[in-house]
């Protein structure tokens, strides 16, 4: 169990889910959530409600760090008003339109959202507790296989495709949403660009070096390093009329699979506070480059084939034409825009995935001034030869098919 001192507003969110719940004089048991590598920018707790009766329901409380430095450094004030918005805001709008199209297989893939507590230093959010409905997580040091991938790329597709409703059906609506939420939360457009640059290049280089024995994977790398600037300006102007919502952080660890017959059926995605305007691609590129393998890379038309099968599906059934909206040729080229992001976020998400629980770093480096790119990469893990043979099979197949 966990020692959690509930703040007043907390209690205000648990009594308010346990009155949707009908549940009355209960009693509440917390207990931590996660280990250390599971989560960066919260504190998960889980929070049981039971009554005289036995009947109990289970939340998550995700909460925010109170180190002053981890909390600069993660702009956990930021972060938490991001996901917040998002659960509040964003999600339910998607949900309405759905409902009003009658859309026979809409976007489920998120969980409910009890509220939030935005009060500096006190930041919350109250969701359900998706392992209780039977939702799981993966092994993070294993690549996915080809069902989960699938599942995966689905749901991403009815995602956006809600997206890509409100924006083309309410588009006052769409615009006054998204006003906010055009750069990720780390995401600084008045920075320095010279500052970002470095910041940028120094990231990309530390990856040089965990495959230097690699000469076709480095020289790819290098390359990439020469352009990055560049790759990420234009990425945050190209087909920007081709923008949705994304989900924005992609790994493992942020989904939730529930399996029927040992097979993956649904996915729940978790962990919003990255989410923004972007290109759908980013979710794609970020989740395919982290959780595939050398044997699922080669299948990846397959894998945006059936995207945009679902994708154009319930485009249609929003009266929408695909085509228009969206067609395949779109989707290509968004993906060879915005592939390297893949290449980019892997070359911390990976090694993240692969350390174990005693290797995991934390945002301490805030202490030395440390970006945070550095502070999540710069770090020792005994499964460096398997960081490095993962991150070479991506970059030699992104490489090969001249997606960087």
């Amino acid at each position: 169990m966990s020692s959690l001192n509930l703040t007043r507003e907390q209690r205000v969110l648990i009594d308010r889910a346990a009155a949707q719940h009908a549940l009355k004089q209960y009693e509440i048991l917390t207990e931590i959530g996660s280990t250390k590598g599971d989560n960066y920018l919260g504190v998960l707790h889980i929070i049981t409600l039971r009554d005289s009766t036995g009947k109990q329901i289970s939340l998550i409380l995700k909460t925010a760090p109170l180190d002053d430095a981890v909390r600069l450094q993660g702009r956990m004030p930021q972060v938490f008003k991001r996901e917040a918005f998002i659960y509040g805001k964003i999600l339910p709008e998607f949900q309405q339109i759905q409902k009003e199209y009658g859309i026979k297989k809409p976007f489920l893939g998120a969980a409910t959202y009890y509220g939030s507590d935005l009060t500096e230093k006190q930041e919350s959010i109250l969701m359900e507790n998706l392992k209780l409905n039977d939702y799981q997580l993966c092994d993070r040091t294993q690549p996915m296989n080809e069902e989960h991938i699938i599942v995966v790329f689905s749901e991403y597709a009815r995602f956006h495709a809600a997206s890509f409703a409100l924006r083309h059906l309410r588009k006052e609506k769409f615009e006054e949403l998204t006003k906010d939420i055009h750069y990720s939360v780390f995401q600084n457009p008045t920075a320095n660009p010279e500052e970002t640059a470095k910041v940028l290049e120094n990231y990309v280089e530390a990856g040089v070096k965990s495959i230097k024995g690699n000469t076709k994977a480095v020289a790819a790398l290098e390359k990439m390093k020469l352009n990055i600037m560049d790759l990420f300006k234009n990425s945050m102007v190209q087909g920007r009329e081709r923008f949705v919502v994304v989900h924005g952080d992609c790994w493992c660890n942020n989904m939730l699979f529930k399996y029927r017959e040992k097979n993956p059926s649904d996915v729940c995605f978790i962990d919003w506070q990255l989410s923004q305007l972007a290109s759908p691609v980013k979710d794609l590129a970020y989740f395919f480059s982290v959780s595939g393998s050398k044997e699922t890379y080669r299948n990846l038309n397959r894998y945006l084939e059936i995207y945009y099968r679902v994708l154009s599906e319930n485009l249609k059934e929003f009266k929408l034409n695909p085509e228009e909206i969206f067609s395949f040729q779109d989707l290509m080229e968004e993906w060879n825009n915005n592939a390297y992001y893949g290449v980019f976020i892997s070359l911390m998400v990976l090694k993240l995935m692969l350390s174990n629980s005693d290797e995991a770093p934390t945002l301490q480096g805030a202490y030395k001034g440390e970006s945070i790119l550095a502070s999540l990469t710069n770090f020792q893990t005994t499964k460096s030869s398997e960081y490095e043979r993962r991150l070479v099979d991506l970059i030699e197949f992104m490489a090969d098919n001249k997606y960087i």
